[in-house]
């Protein structure tokens, strides 16, 4: 197994499916696990979590267990709109 770290930005507040509140704007780290796959002629990977890493209310830093898909919808909010909440209703 291994784990890939990289950081996303985001510069409205956003909101992320299965993850309570509301998030300030910023630079969040993400993390990623993969297993491996071996095969006879290669070796690949395949993701088997993602997690980011965000400040509760009361400043303790916690990783939350997320859809990269949800995540990636999150960024594209956020780059499109000017306002990376969902929309409510």
């Amino acid at each position: 197994m291994r784990t890939r770290y990289n950081e996303v930005t985001f510069s409205n507040p956003f909101t992320l499916a299965g993850v309570d509140g509301v998030h300030a704007p910023g630079r969040y780290d993400i993390a990623t696990d993969e297993e491996a796959i071996a095969t006879p002629n290669h070796l690949a990977y395949r993701r088997i979590g993602t997690m980011i890493s965000l400040r509760s209310a009361t400043g303790v830093l916690e990783r939350h267990t997320i859809d990269p898909v949800d995540l990636e919808a999150a960024l594209l909010r956020d780059a499109g709109s000017g306002d990376a909440r969902e929309p409510s209703g």
